[in-house]
């Protein structure tokens, strides 16, 4: 799979909610939570703890497609849920981070993978092929954007582009100069429908003409040239 990391550097801009959104826009794609400060998925949508992220570390398929025995329905998005404790997605990432990246790197299709807040690196945000930050267009937010995507430069040759949330002093422009990376879209401050997504709510069909979802499909339609455009990797199980 390619895979597109979506994390954010600070506050609550929304990450679960535009992973979602995005992974319901992207063709072929799988939702998988790398939060370290936990996953909210399976409570959110009233699912079970397993089978996810720990069933198929220790499965370790060798079968391209067998994390699908893996992955649960979020609103009609298929997801791979992460530990809901910060403590046990520590862990997991921890001792099989290598493994999981592996896994789903050797897979079909394309992987929206939620890391929430940038505190902490995962293998998988380190090894995507499109890191994108959600941040909100406000001073503080801009400076703290400006410190992660200089420490992700330092460490990982992939993509990192910015997609900013909400109303704030500061355009695009502004921002793409501060923090020195493209910014692709500004998304809707859409209270109602990610209130409906944090509610459980399907993420495709009752949002179809919300601004929330239009503006996310526009951010779809930028990624995939972007993420296509990056080499496959080979990966060593």
């Amino acid at each position: 799979m390619k895979t597109v990391a979506v994390c954010s550097s600070r506050g609550a801009p929304g990450v679960t909610t535009t992973c979602l959104l995005l992974a319901a826009q992207l063709q072929a794609s799988v939702l998988l939570e790398a939060d370290l400060c936990g996953g909210v998925l399976a409570v959110r949508y009233g699912l079970g703890r397993e089978p996810g992220l720990v069933t198929l570390a220790a499965a370790h398929p060798h079968d391209p497609d067998g994390w699908l025995d893996h992955a649960q329905d979020a609103g009609g998005v298929p997801v791979l849920v992460g530990p809901d404790s910060a403590e046990a997605a520590q862990s997991l990432w921890r001792s099989a981070g290598g493994r999981l990246t592996a896994i789903i790197q050797e897979a079909e299709g394309m992987a929206v993978v939620d890391c929430g807040r940038l505190w902490g690196r995962t293998q998988i945000l380190d090894d995507a092929d499109v890191v994108l930050v959600v941040t909100r267009p406000s001073a503080e937010e801009i400076v703290s954007t400006s410190h992660a995507i200089g420490s992700l430069h330092r460490t990982k040759p992939s993509s990192i582009v910015v997609a900013l949330v909400g109303d704030g002093p500061y355009r695009a422009s502004d921002v793409q100069e501060a923090v020195d990376c493209p910014v692709l879209c500004h998304l809707p401050e859409d209270r109602p429908a990610a209130q409906h997504l944090r509610d459980g709510g399907a993420s495709r069909r009752s949002l179809t003409r919300t601004r929330l979802v239009r503006a996310v499909a526009g951010l779809g339609e930028a990624l995939a040239p972007i993420v296509t455009s990056v080499p496959e990797k080979v990966s060593v199980r």
